[in-house]
């Protein structure tokens, strides 16, 4: 007999396999090093996107306090102690906020707001509102409140704080969690009236 006439031998059948495909460690091998390829781009994923969402938060707060410093660069000198608030959330019309609540006798101030077109006002979105203020406000004629008032009579020392929620309540927002942070802001505003 010779040896074409046998039926092939199962380690020549096992040799011509090996050639031909993986073994199973070189898959379990080629399956972790993609698992370790995708796990770090993964976490890099979501940690950005947790990023971006105290980014826009952040920013969203200093916006908020930009347009207030403003507002109180913008106020009569006189008036500033009346602009003194606690923590207050940023809320409703951007007039009102911006606006004295008072005036120097103790009556209430007149709507900003009022006689203009409806739907003129702006409002602040509700995105805002886990964004607090805070003013602080002091001269040498009105020297209440935390700050030291300024030597100067025609100086208002001014101090604005904004505190705001940097997670959300949500995983869409940045994760579960309260963690506050706050930002301070002190200019000096003068009193250019001539007496």
């Amino acid at each position: 007999m010779r040896r074409e006439d046998f039926p092939p031998s199962l380690s020549a059948v096992g040799r011509a396999g090996r050639r031909s495909g993986f073994s199973l460690v070189e898959v379990v091998i080629g399956t972790l090093v993609l698992a370790g390829a995708i796990i770090p781009m993964y976490f890099l994923f979501t940690g950005s996107e947790s990023n971006i969402f105290r980014s826009r938060i952040s920013y969203m707060a200093l916006h908020a306090a930009r347009e207030e410093l403003e507002a109180l660069r913008q106020v009569d000198p006189v008036k500033l102690p009346l602009m003194r608030h606690d923590w207050e959330p940023v809320t409703g019309s951007v007039l009102k906020r911006v606006a004295p609540t008072a005036d120097p006798s103790g009556n209430p101030a007149p709507d900003p707001a009022a006689g203009l077109a409806p739907g003129s006002v702006l409002e602040y979105p509700e995105e805002y509102a886990r964004i607090e203020t805070k003013v602080d406000v002091s001269s040498a004629a009105d020297p209440a409140g935390e700050l030291a008032p300024p030597v100067h009579p025609r100086l208002y020392r001014v101090m604005l704080q904004v505190r705001w929620q940097e997670k959300g309540t949500s995983e869409e927002e940045g994760g579960v969690g309260h963690r506050r942070a706050l930002s301070r802001f002190q200019t000096v505003i003068a009193d250019h009236r001539v007496r």
